[in-house]
């Protein structure tokens, strides 16, 4: 799995140097190979392979060229991804970090939170992109004050309520920019309502409650993964937006169910797309390919854990 994802980064590396990949997909990869790392290695040097893949990131920026150069967009969210891997390396360093820098890194993604949201609300962005930074601020200021939990879930909602707020108003102007942005948006909203409940008390003690919440989060999840899915097979988005989705989809489904059988859906899941993938004759087929080793690969590792705790 590591040689698999590091490979696929190197080759997403270079697409995003001549302008065929954006910013936060090379950020993701960067990701899943710090997290393949951190299985395999102890210590900070994860971490600092991570910062300086990052950094490389932020350098290749400059060398885009003319017709596909970083937009300010890109250039916000490399500041925050660099603010957020520097801030994991000392900490795995046991470093003291200037507060200004925990600072830093929220303003950043609020920034780019409120960016996105006003591209969604204009017509322009997508629901995903909202909710990503919203996630990512909830995050940044979780790390700096975590005595502040419920307050920064109950945010969170609020942030999503105005994302799905923005992409039904959409839909009735018939202006979404995919069709599984409403489900996604519905399905943000459900998983962040389950949060906030269960931050509080009695919160989700009661049984019927529970099974409520999680059975309409895992119905937005299923939903969203098959307009997805449907997107795919139209050419119109490709293998890591549906994986997204079947990820989504298998974290509901923990929530309400045993974590086998949660783990063997999703690998279902993978091995679907890769069939559907290989019945296809498209350019960049294989890149796609690669993308789909690595997450199936992934995929048989959590059935694998979940197998070996259930022998337990």
């Amino acid at each position: 799995m590591l040689d698999e994802t590091q490979r696929f980064y190197e080759a997403l590396r270079l697409q995003f140097v001549i302008g065929a990949a954006d910013a936060e997909r090379v950020y993701a990869w960067s990701r899943r190979l710090l997290e393949v790392e951190r299985g395999l290695y102890d210590g900070a040097g994860p971490y600092e392979r991570h910062l300086g893949r990052i950094k490389r990131l932020e350098r290749d920026l400059d060398a885009r060229p003319r017709g596909a150069a970083a937009t300010e967009a890109d250039r916000g969210a490399v500041e925050f991804f660099l603010l957020e891997a520097a801030l994991w390396d000392a900490g795995a360093r046991a470093e003291t970090v200037e507060p200004e820098v925990w600072t830093r890194r929220i303003a950043a993604a609020r920034r780019r939170h409120k960016e996105a949201q006003a591209a969604l609300e204009a017509g322009q962005g997508q629901a995903e992109g909202a909710y990503r930074w919203s996630t990512r601020l909830q995050q940044a200021e979780r790390d700096l004050d975590a005595a502040r939990d419920r307050a920064l879930l109950q945010a969170h909602l609020d942030r999503v309520l105005r994302l799905e707020g923005a992409a039904r108003a959409r839909a009735l102007r018939g202006g979404l920019a995919r069709p599984s942005d409403l489900p996604a948006a519905e399905f943000f909203r459900w998983e962040a309502e389950f949060y906030v409940l269960v931050s509080k008390e009695p919160g989700m003690g009661d049984d019927r409650r529970r099974k409520a919440f999680t059975d309409a989060w895992g119905d937005a999840a299923t939903n969203a993964f098959e307009a997805a899915l449907g997107e795919f097979r139209a050419g119109e988005a490709d293998v890591e937006h549906v994986h997204l989705w079947s990820l989504r989809r298998f974290d509901a489904e923990r929530v309400r169910g045993p974590d086998a059988a949660a783990c063997e859906a999703h690998l279902a899941r993978v091995q679907r797309l890769e069939r559907d993938l290989r019945a296809r004759d498209d350019y960049g087929l294989g890149l796609a390919l690669g993308a789909l080793e690595c997450f199936r690969l992934d995929a048989q590792a959590r059935v694998a854990r979940a197998r070996a705790a259930g022998a337990s």
